[in-house]
């Protein structure tokens, strides 16, 4: 079972962006004098920087709505993700090793929180392709490691994405 990007979604976000570089390169230009008599340095400083990093992550996003493989993958192995960057790492993440999957709110976004067994497998996985920050303290009271999966991405939210999994996923533990 596959999921895929959802073009909705991702077009909105491209139009975020766009919105969010036009809006600073307004501040840009009324800023560096260019519309108004006024220099500015600071809003000119902070704006610039903010055009730099919206540019780049437009450009990531178009970059990521080109590609069209599977956002998540269910097989009989396990659970294969590309939707946070830790799931990512992770790789192929075993149904043996899952021991719990549960709903957890961060900030606007609930995520499937998978509780995971093996830790030192995983820990070493994630470590390697991201910095340790990335795994320290990232366990639960039972000793588990957790990763987490973005619905934000795919067709529907994390309580179907939940319910998806729990159906696929325990007949082949």
């Amino acid at each position: 079972m596959e999921f895929y990007r959802n073009q909705k979604k991702s077009n909105q976000l491209v139009l975020i962006y766009v919105g969010i570089i036009a809006l600073l390169l307004g501040i840009l230009l009324y800023s560096t004098g260019l519309i108004s008599d006024r220099y500015l340095p600071k809003p000119a400083v902070i704006s610039g920087i903010g055009v730099l990093i919206f540019t780049f992550c437009l450009i990531k996003s178009l970059i990521a709505a080109k590609d069209k493989s599977p956002m998540i993958s269910l097989k009989p192995e396990g659970i294969t993700s590309r939707v946070t960057p830790a799931s990512k790492a992770a790789g192929l993440i075993n149904w043996k090793d899952i021991e719990e999957l549960s709903l957890t709110k961060m900030g606007a976004d609930v995520l499937v929180t998978l509780h995971l067994s093996n830790v030192d497998h995983y820990k070493a996985m994630i470590s390697r392709k991201l910095s340790k920050m990335a795994v320290s303290n990232n366990t639960d009271e039972n000793g588990h490691f957790l990763v987490y999966l973005t619905a934000s991405h795919i067709d529907f939210n994390a309580e179907e994405l939940l319910e998806k999994i729990n159906a696929y996923g325990p007949k082949n533990k």
